[in-house]
């Protein structure tokens, strides 16, 4: 009785159908052949065809799920629905399940698949009745419901099994775009490449929905970043767009990733610590996968190119100065700490010698050299000291410091200079 009421419904919006036959293109570029079909009845007329498709049909055989999204209409059937029109499409019937079957299955006239079945629903999923000659889509709202066109009667939302293919939903086959299944995991921090169709001239987007990832890219491989440990089943989900210019339609899919635990950080191993006007190079270690670097530095301290790794620098004037190194992707910041380096640019800096103008003789006088930088160590610079006349006196080198022994009465010159593998300094001479 069942498939009598609805014979009769289809027959009496068919009788008035008259269809163009016409090609449209799956989003891989594949040929589907359709039938276009004006709309040709006013909206009193497919109000009241709804209304009788209610009472005859959803009413009696208490389909309480069944709601009404879209009015009766010969303009399109299921497979015009599901495969083209939900995804933003026009209105046609793609009259044979040979022409749907292109959207899923690869090698059909050489063409190409643009989804792969999968076991569950999942969102923005499509839902095939295999054997009944019926699809619909996976409702992006409450997944566990099926939205199909009931042949040239309304749009209907329904649980699976509450609709005239009922009896078919154990054969029920559900589908998602195509989308490496690999990688499934990425670990906080990083980033990684995510593929989905390459298609000719096609628009793209990745977008992340949910907290634990983030996604950016524009073309068919997206770059996914860890932002959050996941707990438990939990998974950072991205969604990709495409906008293809065979179907003029946009498909979305979902990839799931689970996120692990971030690694190390990343330091600079670099004992140096001189920046030379001649070019001197540092390196960050531990750059976590899918991460750039950029690097920045005091004002005294060049960098051609601060986006590679190994940088080189290269002194412009002397004095204390840093290094420092960021890392990020392509959608995430700060996941990491920067790393800093002090150094001293250019050769060493003395701008006067400290101590005592007279001392007697058989004393100890002590002499600095002013401002001292822990960056300018003994060990990186060589200070020459030199007492005109020496007149008998006696010199201890300890670098940036030096002590006199005066035995004999005199006017002297005090004279200093320091040196590093970047250069000599200026020499400074105290009366």
């Amino acid at each position: 009785m069942k498939h009598i009421l609805f014979s009769i419904l289809f027959m009496i919006i068919y009788s008035w159908s008259f269809g163009q036959s016409s090609i449209r293109y799956t989003p891989t570029g594949d040929s589907v052949n359709v039938e276009h079909f004006p709309e040709t009845f006013s909206l009193p007329i497919r109000l009241a065809a709804d209304t009788l498709w209610v009472d005859s049909i959803i009413i009696p055989y208490e389909w309480y799920s069944a709601e009404i999204i879209g009015s009766c209409t010969n303009t399109y059937n299921c497979h015009g629905y599901a495969w083209h029109l939900s995804d933003g499409g026009d209105t046609v019937r793609i009259l044979s399940d040979y022409d749907a079957a292109k959207y899923y299955t690869d090698g059909i006239n050489g063409g190409r698949a643009t989804y792969k079945r999968v076991n569950s629903p999942v969102k923005y999923g499509k839902v095939n009745y295999y054997g009944a000659s019926h699809s619909g889509i996976v409702d992006s709202i409450n997944t566990s419901k099926v939205i199909s066109k009931w042949g040239s009667g309304p749009l209907v939302r329904h649980n699976p099994y509450e609709c005239e293919f009922g009896e078919y939903t154990t054969n029920l086959e559900y589908y998602e775009l195509i989308i490496d299944s690999l990688p499934t995991s990425v670990a906080k921090g990083c980033a990684t490449d995510v593929t989905t169709l390459d298609i000719n001239n096609a628009t793209y987007n990745w977008a992340d929905i949910n907290s634990y990832v983030c996604a950016s890219g524009n073309t068919y491989t997206g770059e996914v970043t860890g932002l959050n440990t996941t707990p438990g089943v939990a998974k950072g989900k991205v969604k990709v767009e495409i906008t293809s210019p065979y179907s003029n339609t946009t498909v979305k899919g979902i990839k799931e990733l689970s996120v692990t635990a971030q690694p190390t950080g990343p330091t600079i191993l670099e004992s140096t610590t001189k920046v030379c006007s001649g070019g001197t190079s540092f390196t960050l270690n531990n750059v976590s996968a899918g991460n750039t670097v950029t690097w920045t530095s005091s004002s005294n301290i060049n960098i051609p190119n601060p986006h590679i790794n190994p940088c080189t620098f290269y002194s412009t004037g002397n004095g204390s100065g840093w290094i420092k190194a960021s890392v990020s992707t392509g959608c995430a910041q700060d996941m990491f700490p920067d790393v800093q380096k002090s150094v001293w640019s250019g050769v060493p800096v003395i701008s006067y010698i400290s101590g005592p103008t007279s001392t007697p003789n058989n004393q100890w006088a002590t002499y600095n050299t002013e401002p001292y930088n822990s960056l300018m160590t003994y060990s990186d610079s060589d200070y020459h000291w030199t007492l005109n006349p020496l007149n008998g006196n006696s010199l201890h080198n300890y670098g940036h410091t030096l002590d006199i022994a005066f035995y004999n009465s005199g006017n002297y010159q005090l004279v200093v200079y320091a040196e590093n593998t970047c250069g000599t300094g200026h020499m400074l001479v105290r009366l």
